[in-house]
């Protein structure tokens, strides 16, 4: 695509440089520099000391140029002028992070100008820088919450406009147009959502509020050309008699809980003591009860024991009865050995017990 803006300013260039070689050459310029170069060469020619004295005492005269003349180095100078001013309209730059809105004729063109050197028509067109980098915007915004209390909040939005779109912001809303779209959205987000919370609910359900505000003016904005980075919404703040009452309520709420939880500790101590006490029964009881069955088993030990005696001397009389040789038969079983000495008493062989017979040592003969 040929530039066509470019092309304009080159041929109004032109044509005013042509100008003014016209103009100049027409007021003879030839003439007052030769006139120049005779004087310096006349004044070189004299002696150093006359020339000093001459340069102090004298002035230079320039050629004189008539009335015509005087017109022409008007004209000259003028078209110099038109040519450094035309020079000076035809080149604008666009700082970095900007957009130029390009007007002609106070029109605004489609395609803005990024950032760099570009040229434009001199004196129908010109340069509006449109900031396209991240922008921030806070505002104050009062509103009344679902019973009627008032509410005012600080809110923050960063944003930046869509850079291929900045000509259309400009021509349908101007420079100014944060105060024209960006002000009344946030008033109006934060009317039409804290009207749908009580000024408590505003407290305790804080993110869901500011979630509500920030989606109403994210709708409301959704449709110019402008991207919403992020919205920062300060805390609530209400009246000041309503700001202590809340404070006396969290208060005496907190205190609640407090409470509530002395409470709590002071039925799991009560708990701790009736379970430990419990169980110190329950243990009594165990041992108590091991005790008993100790008792019972040793009393079935003792009984067992009783019987097997009692069996077994039953079985010793039915032995003796059936064997009168049995004790004979023990006695034989145990004896280590050596003859023992009987009594004999009452002509029985049985023996009873030992008697030790002291036997007279034998005779020695004569």
């Amino acid at each position: 695509m040929v530039d066509l803006t470019l092309i304009n300013t080159v041929v109004v260039a032109f044509v005013a440089i042509i100008i003014a070689v016209v103009v100049l050459r027409g007021i003879g310029i030839g003439r007052i520099t030769r006139s120049i170069r005779n004087l310096i060469s006349s004044d070189e020619s004299r002696p150093r000391n006359e020339r000093n004295e001459n340069n102090m005492s004298s002035k230079i005269r320039p050629p004189r140029i008539g009335g015509y003349g005087k017109l022409k180095l008007l004209l000259g100078i003028a078209a110099f002028i038109v040519v450094v001013v035309v020079a000076a309209k035809s080149i604008v730059i666009v700082d970095a992070g900007y957009e130029g809105v390009v007007l002609t004729l106070g029109a605004v063109e489609k395609l803005a100008l990024d950032p760099g050197l570009h040229t434009i028509t001199p004196f129908t067109q010109e340069v509006v820088p449109m900031e396209v980098r991240t922008l921030k915007y806070e505002a104050v915004a009062s509103a009344a919450s679902k019973d009627l209390q008032s509410v005012s909040t600080k809110i923050s939005i960063n944003f930046h406009p869509i850079a291929s779109e900045v000509p259309s912001l400009y021509a349908t809303l101007g420079e100014n147009y944060v105060d024209r779209v960006i002000q009344p959205a946030i008033q109006e987000g934060v009317k039409a959502s804290t009207a749908k919370f009580s000024s408590e609910e505003l407290v305790t359900n804080r993110p869901i509020a500011k979630q509500a505000i920030e989606d109403v003016i994210r709708i409301s904005l959704k449709d110019r050309p402008l991207v919403i980075e992020q919205v920062y919404i300060t805390d609530f703040e209400f009246d000041t008699a309503f700001q202590a009452q809340a404070d006396a309520k969290a208060k005496a709420y907190q205190d609640y809980l407090t409470a509530q939880n002395t409470l709590l500790k002071a039925q799991v101590d009560a708990n701790q003591t009736v379970v430990k006490a419990q169980a110190d029964a329950q243990a009594n009881i165990a041992t108590k009860q091991g005790e008993v069955i100790q008792a019972q088993l040793a009393a079935e030990a003792a009984i067992a024991k009783a019987k097997g005696d009692a069996e077994a001397i039953r079985l010793l009389n039915e032995q003796l009865q059936n064997s009168p040789n049995y004790l004979q038969l023990q006695y034989i079983q145990h004896w280590n050995g050596a003859l023992p000495y009987y009594w004999n008493g009452g002509g029985g062989s049985n023996p009873i017990f030992t008697i030790p017979i002291n036997t007279p040592p034998p005779a020695t003969p004569n």
